[in-house]
């Protein structure tokens, strides 16, 4: 399980404050410190981002001072963030430039446009089912988060383990890291975590909204309640009083946030759309390409290639179905509080194993 779910956390480190012009998205697993901690040590950053510009010999990275005694210079290469090949040291981190960016973001609106328009028939179904279950308010979750950002990765055949770029024995993560700029202004991800053995929650977020909605379900009674719900025990009235504040609960104290177990209508139209969009995704990606594109130029990783234009792609998708009025994105993604608190629960859904 991805310890960070596709596009979730797409916040700056603290390590990188210093570049500020620098985001980051991990695609990853990982067990003790994140690529971003490990990545943030010494002059770790600076190293990394100078091996993708140009890869160099150990006596020149000497000469600019990166001393391969050093803790943090040789915890790269112990994590398989940079490799030797050649008689050269190489990163395995992206760094995709404004330039790059730019090529990268003009594909990804093309593909975007070709996934929504050769899926409506699908994209209609999933709504549908949406309404027959009174879920209409958490469409752009469910579009987003449960069919574009979780379902469709299986269908892509691409997975944290497949996607790691330079592997080496002892690397306690895998997957994709990269950086980029420039930042996107408008970025939606997924945040999930367990409820119990067989239930996980997950909501959708916005860049602007990350904050209020992590400090909601993490600060109060609700997933405690919705974890006792499930488990057919009693609420407490302080639970009750989380829930119906953030429209856990609606005006009847009926549960508004849908949970899923794979068979019912909506995970049934959510998979056969999932599937469609990633015939489609796959019919028009081009390894070759992508990679020229970004400027990788050595052993890249065609899965790796795969998530990061398809996490752009993601994005443009999100934003095209906004401005065509398929599907707006909701103000409770795009505040930093909204103005209806009950909408906290439109972002939210549960899935059971």
């Amino acid at each position: 399980m991805k310890k960070i779910l596709s596009v979730l956390l797409l916040i700056p480190f603290a390590a990188f404050s210093a570049i500020p012009d620098w985001d980051y998205l991990p695609f990853i697993s990982y067990s003790g410190q994140s690529p971003a901690e490990i990545i943030g040590q010494g002059r770790n950053f600076e190293l990394l981002e100078t091996l993708w510009k140009k890869p160099q010999s150990l006596r020149r990275l000497q000469k600019a001072g990166f001393d391969w005694a050093d803790v943090d210079t040789a915890l790269l290469s112990r994590q398989g963030m940079i490799y030797r090949k050649r008689g050269s040291y190489y990163s395995a981190i992206p760094f995709i430039d404004s330039l790059a960016a730019h090529n990268l973001r003009g594909r990804a609106a093309a593909l975007a446009e070709r996934m929504v328009g050769e899926t409506r028939p699908q994209m209609k179904a999933f709504l549908s089912a949406l309404d027959r279950a009174g879920c209409a308010k958490s469409a752009f979750s469910l579009v987003h988060s449960l069919v574009f950002d979780d379902l469709i990765w299986r269908s892509i055949g691409v997975s944290t383990e497949n996607s790691t770029i330079c592997s080496v024995d002892g690397m306690t993560w895998s997957g994709t890291f990269y950086f980029y700029r420039p930042v996107v202004p408008g970025v939606y991800g997924t945040n999930g975590m367990g409820l119990d053995d067989r239930h996980l929650f997950k909501f959708a977020w916005g860049n602007n909204s990350n904050a209020y909605l992590c400090t909601v379900f993490i600060k109060t009674r609700i997933l405690e309640a919705l974890r006792c719900l499930l488990n057919g025990e009693d609420l407490s009235e302080e639970m009750m009083r989380d829930c119906r504040r953030f429209g856990v609960f609606d005006e009847q104290d009926r549960l508004t946030v849908p949970i899923l177990d794979g068979t019912d209508e909506i995970s049934q139209a959510a998979e056969v759309w999932a599937q469609a969009a990633a015939e489609s995704f796959a019919k028009y990606f081009d390894g070759a390409a992508v990679a020229d594109a970004i400027g990788w130029t050595c052993d890249y990783n065609e899965a790796a290639l795969k998530v990061i234009l398809y996490h752009e792609t993601l994005s443009k998708i999100d934003g095209l179905l906004d401005e065509t009025g398929l599907l707006p994105i909701p103000e409770i993604l795009t505040s930093e509080i909204p103005a209806d608190r009950t909408q906290t629960a439109s972002v939210a859904y549960v899935t059971r194993r």
